[in-house]
């Protein structure tokens, strides 16, 4: 079964792949990026931040689609800075009943040559 996945990544290893947020592979790209800029300002975000969004509607770290070409491709998400939250769809995702670390398959970006 396929789902969105959304990481934290960052230059700090220690803050990258962490599991920020799951979602239904049947939930929007539009949807699961609008997740994804409240779950960055909900950690990053000061209030005057959260005002000026309300007040404007603007987003000072807007989701961004990847692109293949110049065209804007729905398959990963990017939101923020350093750290930023990275999104992409991933096929078996797997959470070990021991409580140790998840697992899964990447999809490759369309026109790689990476197949597996």
């Amino acid at each position: 079964m396929a789902h969105w996945l959304v990481t934290w990544e960052s230059t700090r290893a220690e803050e990258s792949g962490l599991i920020a947020a799951v979602f239904d592979s049947r939930k929007s790209a539009a949807s699961v990026a609008s997740a994804m800029e409240i779950i960055y300002a909900s950690r990053y975000f000061t209030p005057i931040e959260w005002h000026s969004w309300a007040r404007t509607k603007k987003r000072p770290y807007p989701a961004a689609f990847d692109s293949l070409g110049g065209v804007p491709w729905q398959g990963r998400i990017t939101c923020g800075h350093n750290p930023h939250l990275f999104a992409r769809l991933v096929d078996k995702l797997s959470f070990p009943g021991d409580g140790g670390f998840p697992t899964w398959h990447e999809r490759p970006r369309p026109g790689t040559d990476d197949l597996g």
